[in-house]
């Protein structure tokens, strides 16, 4: 988890191994409301945080399928 963007490039630009990274893309930094949305996410989509790079925002969530290496 993280709030970096620069974890984007690392992933998909440089080609990282990541298993999964979910970015916050919430203006300010206020705990509570990650710590909701993380238990929305949990909740929801616990299927898809494996293998995808999540961008969460307080009005959705975006999942990007990530290359499995095997």
């Amino acid at each position: 988890m993280t709030n970096d963007k620069d974890f984007g490039e690392l992933i998909f630009l440089q080609r990282k191994l990541s298993h999964g990274t979910i970015l916050f893309r919430v203006k300010g930094q206020e705990s509570k409301i990650k710590v909701r949305l993380v238990g929305k996410l949990i909740e929801k989509h616990s299927d898809k945080l494996v293998a995808h790079f999540v961008v969460v925002s307080k009005n959705k969530f975006r999942f990007i399928p990530l290359e499995v290496v095997r």
